[in-house]
């Protein structure tokens, strides 16, 4: 298994497999964040919150606590299609920045 020094926070399992190859996908079965997960989150050096895109407003409200815990380095990714209906190729494209 790679270790990625990004990741996302994605809604469920399978768009954290579809985007695994590029960074680390981290599902949160659902769109909220528990106390629980930032501990975990501050190992990486860039942190994406790529919620579906009905729940783009909750993206930032995560993205904004995150903040305030001390995670700098938070970006939200806004999606057209849920990640687990991209390859790899696309997937590359979307985080080459």
């Amino acid at each position: 298994m790679t270790e990625h020094k990004e990741a996302i926070l994605v809604e469920d399992c399978a768009s954290a497999c579809a985007v695994s190859n590029v960074l680390t996908g981290i599902a949160l079965m659902g769109t909220s964040l528990k106390e629980s997960h930032k501990k975990h989150l501050t190992q990486y050096k860039k942190l994406y919150i790529g919620l579906d895109r009905d729940a783009t407003t909750k993206s930032f409200t995560i993205a904004n606590e995150l903040k305030s815990y001390g995670i700098k380095n938070v970006h939200v990714k806004t999606l057209e299609d849920d990640l687990k209906y991209y390859g790899t190729p696309e997937i590359e494209e979307m985080f080459n920045d």
